[in-house]
């Protein structure tokens, strides 16, 4: 049976950016994986407002369905996990972006701003 919808209902779903509750606490990285915690921070290098907003939008998701709460800055502490979001001049072609992955740094290089988004996208 169809369910009828009231007038405007699609709004309430299409309005949740990020599921809910999305990360299993019971699964712990394995050897050889980095697991992102509350003490990690998000940092970008660049004011452009696009790269921020990307910064806030994964700080959202991180919040929102992987329950944690990091800080985003654009002067990291450098005692702290980073995943950090930059401008890389040596990738060519708009959207593209590269992710390096170390223990205590994720490193979301775009060719321009729309690949640091793109970038941030993947992880999410």
């Amino acid at each position: 049976m169809t369910k009828i919808e009231r007038s405007y209902e699609f709004r309430e779903r299409i309005n949740e950016v990020h599921l809910a509750n999305r990360r299993d606490m019971a699964v712990k990285a394995a050897a050889g994986e980095v697991e992102v915690t509350a003490a990690w921070q998000i940092a970008y290098s660049d004011n452009d407002a696009r790269i921020v907003n990307a910064a806030k939008d994964l700080q959202d998701y991180l919040a929102e369905s992987m329950d944690l709460s990091v800080l985003v800055t654009d002067k990291p502490a450098a005692d702290v996990p980073v995943i950090k979001l930059e401008l890389d001049d040596s990738l060519q072609g708009e959207r593209t972006y590269r992710l390096t992955v170390a223990e205590n740094c994720i490193t979301v290089a775009g060719a321009d701003a729309k690949g640091v988004i793109s970038g941030c996208f993947y992880i999410e």
